[in-house]
Formats: structure tokens, sequence, C-alpha cells
């Protein structure tokens, strides 16, 4: 009997886009201010778009707004509105995971219109369990965000994984008992996942 029956992955930064540290740090680069300040006021708004009905490109606004950086903004504007891409090597392991039987779900701090672009990208079919911030009502790290995923993935924490790009993400879910990777790279999370047993090394 195999001691994981679920593998919990967040959305951006993990199937799509880039690992939150690198886009934060982007993202301060082109307002002009550093990192930690950026992220410091970022994670104050981002309930905003993540559970409210505000779009990301306005908070942002606000954001750069209240660090005095209006002017810098359109540089940002242009940045996210780059077109991302799923990450195939993603893709390609969640699908070999669940020809393996390991549940898998998806537990995101994103939009309603994000979580329909999901679906659209075949993800609703992909994940046992999708769970989006804006349509549950909770945001990582809230305790209940994962407590809820858990209990629609019909799990206990020991037997998950959760795999996310953020790290105060990863501390609650431990904190849960939930065994937590942060996800830097496909190559690294793949030997995290071998040392757990998951994947087999050939």
């Amino acid at each position: 009997m195999k001691k994981y029956k679920a593998i919990i992955f967040d959305y951006g930064g993990v199937i799509k886009g880039l690992p939150g540290p690198i886009w934060s740090e982007k993202v301060a680069d082109l307002l002009g201010v550093s990192n930690d300040e950026f992220r410091e006021i970022y994670y104050r708004h981002n309930h905003r778009f993540n559970i409210g009905n505000e779009s990301f490109s306005d908070v942002l606004l606000e954001i750069a707004k209240e660090l005095g950086k209006e002017n810098n903004f359109k540089r940002v504007l242009d940045f996210i509105s780059e077109p991302e891409q799923l990450n195939r090597n993603i893709i390609e392991l969640i699908q070999n995971l669940k020809n393996k039987k390991y549940k898998i779900g998806l537990l995101s701090n994103n939009s309603k219109e994000n979580a329909d672009n999901m679906r659209k990208e075949g993800l609703g079919e992909l994940f046992d369990v999708l769970c989006v911030s804006a349509e549950v009502g909770f945001t990582k790290p809230d305790e209940m965000a994962y407590i809820d995923i858990l209990k629609k993935l019909n799990v206990v924490a020991e037997e998950s994984i959760f795999i996310d790009d953020v790290e105060r993400n990863i501390k609650v879910a431990e904190k849960l008992g939930i065994n937590s990777t942060l996800f830097k790279s496909y190559d690294e999370l793949i030997i995290e996942l071998e040392k757990l047993g998951v994947i087999i090394k050939t």
C-alpha cells in the first residue's frame, strides 16, 4: 500500500508561468522598487482579485500608485499581458501520476476569469479536484484552503503531497501535516518526488 494517495499542485508558477519569486522580482524591477517592498504590498492586496471581483491589472495599478511608481506601470502591464505557456513537462508529469492512480488536485489563488481559462485549457479533466480561491472562498495560506481540498480529495494530510512556488504557502501546509515541496524547477521537483517514492528512478 503506497504511503501517499494525493498530490496537490499550485497553478501559477508551477503549471503555468514563472515561479512566484522570479515573477515578483521581475515586476519589482520594472516598477523600480525592491522585491521585498513590492511583495509586502502585493500580499496585502492580492485577495482583491483572488476572491474579490477586481481585475489583476487594476490591483497592480493600485499597488504601483501606493509605491509612488505609477509612471512605471505601463512596463508592468506590458509584462503581465505577455501570453504565458503551460509547463508541458508538469502537465505530462501530472498525467503520469494519474496513470499511477494518484488523486490529483489543483489549489490556486486566482480569479473566476482565470478559473474559466483553466477549464478551457483542459485542466478540469486533468485534475480530480480543482479549487480556485475565487470560487471556493479561501486563499492560501489560509488553513481552510488546504482543509477544503483535502476533504474534496477524501484524503488526510499525511497521505498528501503539496507543490507550490511560494514559501509561505508551503509552511502552512507543513504545519497541517501535508508533505510539501517548494517548486523551483521541474528537474528539482522530479528529484523530490523520487525521494518520496512517488517516482521510481530508472
